[in-house]
């Protein structure tokens, strides 16, 4: 036997109450729930798909995705949650209610419009990184499809402005009033808008053409290397990039009718790039001096140098703000170019020899002679020292009751400067002592 609940009895105030405000609250309820469930199941389908780049798809995109997921569902739960507040408190009986919720929608279709132009572009970058990547190292993306897929972003980003600027627009204004408006205003400022138009394209272009001619010299010169060039062409695009950002902004706030408001900001964007460039005075000052170096030469990559007076070293890279070296401790250093430039630069690589000077002092008594021959004794025997220029004995000064005598060898190796230097001064001291006589160094 099987006994069968009666009927609860429900009053006609409790089924208004729920149609009212009951079930558009479990439907609230229920929507989240599924959202959470999605965002889950998202989440997780991410990380899997991570493990596996495809052709449209990378870690980058899928990151990206996931963000625009995140707030397509955090939009839709607001949309809901407007949708249930307004039903519960009656807000729909409002005579302004009807205009507020059509903005609303217009306010997610803006957020749609926005994520999806910038799912399509990073696709594209996607589907061009790895036409790129599957060409090899000898070849190029074919100019074709490189040039199609950044057409393709430019209208897709270009498209979705103008959307988004109409529907913006239009949630203030009715669109009829919004087409009169837009046609008298292109009518009175169609050759301001010619002239924008051309310097954007005109901008664009001086960028391309300068890339192309940079790339080409990163190739063929010699003085620059690859990362200096490639700061030029930087240094160069951001520049033009600045220039046509000013004359733009200026013409648009001329066109409005605000010449003032932009000269100002103008003169503020200048003000603040002439700021930049007075706190980066010392590495403009290296800089300079780096173009300097390249241009002048003084040493390449490779070359042993003798720079700031002590610092004997091989030069590693030259850079555009440092110079990196290798000292004969095996240290690293990077040299600020305009130290470099302050002090003399001896290159021993473009040298053919290395002259060394070891100053002794003979007693007077001591014919030069004998000197002569008891240095020329000492030198005999020592590896290093080059034959031509053949060493040097020269008396140079009379100090009290002895003679002066500057002893220059020439060497080819400057790294066996202070192992030479030490035979040099033993061997002198064994034939002088041999000889009978004392030797004094200076």
């Amino acid at each position: 036997m099987v006994l069968v609940p009666a009927s609860l009895p429900l009053e006609v105030g409790d089924v208004q109450w729920m149609n009212s405000v009951g079930w558009p609250i479990l439907a609230l309820v229920g929507v989240i729930t599924l959202s959470l469930y999605l965002w889950s199941y998202l989440s997780k389908r991410f990380e899997i798909w991570k493990a596996h780049e495809g052709r449209y798809f990378d870690s980058e995109v899928l990151d990206s995705s996931r963000r625009m997921a995140l707030i397509f569902i955090i939009s839709l739960l607001a949309i809901s949650t407007y949708a249930v507040v307004s039903l519960v408190l009656d807000w729909t009986t409002s005579p302004y209610w009807p205009g507020v919720t059509v903005n609303v929608f217009k306010t997610f279709a803006i957020i749609i419009i926005f994520l999806v132009a910038q799912l399509i572009v990073l696709v594209l970058s996607r589907v061009a990184r790895r036409s790129r990547a599957t060409a090899g190292s000898h070849k190029t993306m074919p100019s074709a499809l490189e040039f199609t897929t950044l057409l393709l972003s430019y209208f897709i980003y270009i498209g979705s402005i103008i959307m988004i600027l109409l529907i913006a627009i239009s949630m203030f204004t009715s669109l009829d009033e919004l087409s009169n408006d837009l046609v008298s205003f292109l009518n009175y400022n169609k050759s301001n808008i010619v002239v924008t138009v051309a310097i954007i394209v005109g901008i664009y272009l001086a960028i391309k053409v300068e890339a192309t001619i940079l790339e080409d010299v990163k190739f063929r010169s010699k003085k620059f290397n690859p990362q200096v060039i490639d700061l030029m062409s930087s240094a160069i695009r951001y520049s033009l990039i600045v220039i046509g950002f000013l004359i733009v902004v200026f013409n648009i706030f001329m066109m409005l009718g605000m010449e003032t408001v932009g000269v100002l900001l103008v003169i503020v964007t200048l003000i603040f790039i002439c700021l930049g460039i007075a706190l980066s005075y010392s590495t403009i000052q290296n800089i300079v001096s780096g173009f300097a170096l390249m241009d002048t030469s003084p040493f390449e990559v490779g070359d042993r140098i003798r720079i700031l007076e002590t610092m004997m070293c091989d030069v590693i890279e030259k850079g555009l703000v440092f110079t990196k070296v290798k000292t004969m401790d095996g240290e690293i250093v990077d040299v600020p170019n305009n130290e470099v430039l302050q002090e003399r630069i001896y290159n021993y690589s473009r040298a053919t020899s290395h002259a060394i000077n070891v100053p002794i002092r003979v007693s007077f008594e001591v014919p030069h002679e004998k000197v002569e021959s008891y240095v020329r004794e000492a030198l005999t025997g020592i590896d290093g020292i080059s034959k031509e220029p053949k060493p040097t004995i020269m008396a140079s000064e009379v100090q009290g009751s002895n003679i002066l005598y500057d002893i220059t060898v020439y060497l080819k190796d400057v790294e066996k400067d202070p192992i030479i230097r030490c035979q040099i001064i033993t061997r002198i001291q064994e034939v002088f002592l041999t000889e009978g006589h004392k030797v004094l160094l200076s």
